[in-house]
């Protein structure tokens, strides 16, 4: 508990500080910011007048009255550090500050770390970034640079360039934060002593009010631990005269302390019922387990005439199985021997009549036939017949007779894909017999 509130405490003297740190910088903010913008419009306002002023001499060509009337200015305005006045070309015309670079180009690097502002009208505002960023504005800059256009009767004769330091604006901010800094500090040493005196003050209420609430529950921890043991001794029940919830808790405990030790006696008059009881079961179930062996040994000697006649049953069923699959082989080799005995026979009267004239060409087929022949891999309906049409489309365009049954005699020897290169052949006298040869030779093997 006391780690908690400490922890709260420290929460909230932490948020407290951070929140007026913050408040601190957002109001150093806004000064900063309001500062800028002042010098801004003082700025804009000066250099406007200074424009009209040198358009008005320049006109008049009265160059001496207007160089000693910026020279006036500029001395007059601590702020505004030199005024700069460039012709057409970018060189020099008047310069406040340093004479001598009269009649040379302008750079901008002579002026240092310096932000340059254009302004072309006369509400031209300040830079959001410059508000935004003021504090990197004040690090890498120490001049602000204010651009003004000459134009005499509407065309352009040069340029007005106005220096002003951040120095002095420099300076008002760092005083500005170092208040603003010595309030934080006196404010996080206020907001530390008071978080000591609530820390300490919090630490007594609690000490008193544990010491209050842990006597009660130490004595309840002692009963609790003799009920634990079997202790129903009611003479030491707990005396608590308070009416909070632990005196609640405290007449809680004595009220199940006396139901405890009624059930307890209880139950020793159940176990003594229950003891006769169980001698009493205890005698049945003996006599019921004579019977359940008597039982189980009758039931033992079934079991094994039964299992004999399964044994001899499935005996017979096997003798049955053996011959049937003894008989089911044989009948295929018999079929198979029938079979080849037929593609036999025909392929040995068409093979003597095929080679009786002994053509090249008939053999050539044949042997062909023969070599690149192959067992049928095994074709869907659909597949075995485009196989067919393929060939049969190939066997039509070379003019061969009985397209449909050399496509069908390819499709059994698988070769639909080779009907190209097998097309040539066909010029001998005797394809189609010798065809049907290498086909009933094909069956045989």
């Amino acid at each position: 508990m006391a780690v908690l509130v400490l922890f709260v405490l420290g929460l909230m003297t932490y948020w407290q500080i951070t929140s007026q740190q913050q408040l601190l910088e957002a109001e150093q903010l806004k000064q900063t910011s309001l500062l800028l913008k002042n010098l801004h419009s003082r700025a804009m306002f000066q250099a406007h007048q200074l424009q009209l002023l040198a358009q008005e001499d320049i006109a008049s060509l009265n160059l001496h009255d207007l160089t000693a009337s910026l020279r006036e200015v500029a001395a007059n305005n601590s702020e505004l550090t030199s005024i700069i006045l460039l012709d057409s070309q970018q060189r020099v015309v008047i310069h406040s500050e340093d004479p001598g670079k009269q009649q040379n180009l302008f750079s901008q690097i002579d002026l240092g770390n310096a932000e340059k502002i254009s302004l072309e009208d006369k509400h031209t505002a300040l830079p959001n970034g410059y508000l935004k960023d003021h504090s990197t504005l004040l690090d890498r800059a120490d001049f602000l640079i204010y651009s003004l256009p000459i134009k005499i009767s509407e065309k352009p004769w040069g340029e007005l360039i106005l220096t002003y330091s951040l120095a002095e604006l420099r300076q008002k901010v760092d005083s500005s934060l170092a208040e603003s800094q010595a309030i934080m500090q006196r404010n996080k040493w206020y907001s530390l002593l008071l978080a000591g005196v609530v820390l300490i003050m919090t630490y007594i209420a609690i000490s008193r009010l544990s010491l209050r609430l842990s006597t009660p529950i130490v004595q309840l921890t002692q009963f609790s631990q003799r009920l634990s043991r079997g202790d129903f001794n009611l003479d030491q029940k707990i005396n608590v005269d308070s009416k909070d919830e632990v005196s609640v808790l405290a007449n809680q405990f004595n009220e199940m302390a006396e139901n405890l030790s009624r059930a307890y006696k209880e139950l020793e008059k159940y176990n003594e019922l229950l003891e006769l009881r169980v001698n009493e079961r205890t005698a049945q179930l003996n006599q019921r387990n004579k019977d359940l062996v008597q039982t189980m040994t009758d039931l033992e000697e079934s079991q094994q005439q039964l299992v004999h006649s399964e044994k001899m049953a499935a005996l017979g069923q096997l003798v049955a199985s053996i011959a049937h699959e003894v008989n089911t082989p044989l009948g295929a080799i018999q079929a198979s021997a029938g079979n080849a005995t037929k593609y036999y026979t025909a392929y040995a009267s068409g093979l003597k009549t095929l080679f009786k004239d002994n053509i090249p060409e008939d053999k050539a087929l044949f042997f062909w036939l023969m070599e690149h022949s192959r067992p049928v891999e095994s074709l869907t309906t659909r597949e075995e017949r485009t196989a067919k049409r393929q060939a049969r489309t190939l066997l039509e365009q070379a003019n061969i007779d009985n397209c449909d049954k050399i496509a069908d005699i390819l499709v059994d020897m698988g070769l639909t894909k080779q009907t190209e290169d097998l097309i040539p052949l066909l010029n001998a006298p005797h394809y189609m017999e010798t065809i049907e040869s290498a086909y009933q030779l094909s069956g045989i093997m």
